[in-house]
């Protein structure tokens, strides 16, 4: 599996992958190639573009498997025979640096606690001015809000996220990451981050947090062996890479094309799941 650059399409930065088939390996070879490009323009969009003086060195690479990173196939059986090649391939950069979460954050905020028969009684399926974000709504990364609130809040705004706002579950293994989009009463062990935009990006976060580097810097400050759990305190501590000015800028907006995509693929699920209800209906 070869990780290709970022930028190769007008209308993506996701990275694309040439995947080679062959029979009876006891290994998967994975080599990365992002930075295997020349810089052209397409339309006017700066595009990344394979020479054949490019292709060729990435198939020397590849053959000589110098550059490639080579995975057993029992060891790739515990992560579900998943073939995504940052999973394998890590990328090390020495002008990378970190910041403390808390110090890209102007609040964060907790869900509200209902208890069993305050959820039966304000919780339901019929519309309302208040939609509300129970944990089991954040799923795959992706918000699905179908509940609303019925009642009356006390303190209006200090469970409430707004568009924007980065969504992280209080427990997990992994923690449930999202972004808002729309505004919500949030209900239950869900905390809300209102990020500095004039910092980094909430679609960056989300994205880092998402990711295994993330998800392993989050459990470094959780507590807890079989349900992880992440207090405030220990949730500003978690540090975030930034990058240059002008990195920071391109990889902010790849994030958030990223984020774009992982919304279009849920409602693509969702279409197909009520195709499916109707088939029978």
């Amino acid at each position: 599996v070869i990780l290709l650059p970022d930028k190769m399409y007008a209308n993506t930065w996701i990275n694309p992958y040439l995947v080679i088939f062959s029979k009876n390996n006891k290994s998967v070879k994975f080599l990365d190639a992002r930075n295997e490009y020349v810089a052209t323009r397409k339309r006017g969009k700066r595009i990344n573009s394979l020479d054949d003086e490019i292709l060729e060195s990435i198939i020397e690479k590849y053959k000589s498997g110098k550059a490639c990173v080579e995975v057993k196939v029992d060891k790739m059986e515990d992560g579900d025979f998943v073939l995504t090649p940052n999973r394998y391939v890590e990328v090390n950069d020495a002008n990378v640096n970190r910041v403390r979460l808390g110090d890209v954050v102007n609040e964060i905020k907790r869900g509200i606690t209902l208890s069993a028969s305050d959820m039966d009684q304000m919780i339901m399926d019929a519309p309302s001015d208040t939609k509300c974000l129970l944990p089991s709504d954040i799923v795959a990364g992706v918000v699905t809000v179908k509940k609303y609130f019925h009642g009356k809040l006390r303190k209006p705004g200090k469970n409430e996220a707004r568009q924007g706002d980065v969504l992280i579950s209080k427990t997990g293994n992994p923690f449930r990451i999202a972004v808002a989009d729309n505004n919500y009463l949030i209900v239950g062990n869900t905390y809300i981050l209102d990020i500095d935009r004039k910092k980094i990006s909430p679609e960056y976060v989300k994205c880092y947090l998402s990711s295994k580097a993330g998800q392993q810097e989050i459990m470094k400050y959780a507590s807890g062996s079989t349900t992880p759990i992440i207090s405030v305190s220990n949730l500003s501590s978690i540090e975030i890479p930034v990058h240059d000015e002008a990195t920071q800028k391109e990889l902010n907006q790849h994030a958030n094309e990223v984020i774009t995509a992982l919304n279009e693929s849920y409602r693509q699920i969702q279409i197909c799941e009520d195709e499916i209800d109707s088939l029978f209906g």
